[in-house]
């Protein structure tokens, strides 16, 4: 039914837009009839659905890859990469790639910061 519903959307000049889970139709004047509407009211979440890209899982960055940028950049550099990414990563509209950029950028500071720390001793207790 949703691909019948495209089709009929797309012969019209009808373009859907998902934004930030919302369903937004960008048509020519007088392209979008009540009946068309009534129809993406009728599917609107199937339509969500399918026009929506697939969900991305945060990998962890490797270890090794997050040594290596660290060495890379200075602890001030990498401290404001990451405030950018992140805030780009907290917006509505944010993508899943942002997210993951963001979350790649703080375990290369985390590298950073492990590789400045002074070592510690463990001391065995009386």
């Amino acid at each position: 039914m949703v691909a019948s519903l495209l089709a009929d959307l797309r012969r019209a000049g009808i373009r859907l837009v998902v934004e930030a889970d919302r369903l937004r139709a960008i048509a020519p004047v007088g392209a979008l009839t009540p009946g068309l509407a009534a129809r993406i009211r009728e599917h609107k979440a199937a339509l969500v659905a399918a026009l929506s890209p697939p969900a991305v899982l945060v990998l962890p960055v490797d270890e090794e890859i997050a040594r290596t940028e660290a060495a890379k950049h200075s602890r001030a550099d990498l401290g404001t990469r990451l405030a950018r990414l992140e805030a780009v990563a907290a917006t509505p509209g944010a993508s899943d790639l942002d997210r993951q950029l963001a979350a790649d950028w703080r375990a290369v500071l985390a590298a950073a910061d492990e590789a400045t720390s002074p070592p510690t001793e463990r001391t065995p207790c009386p």
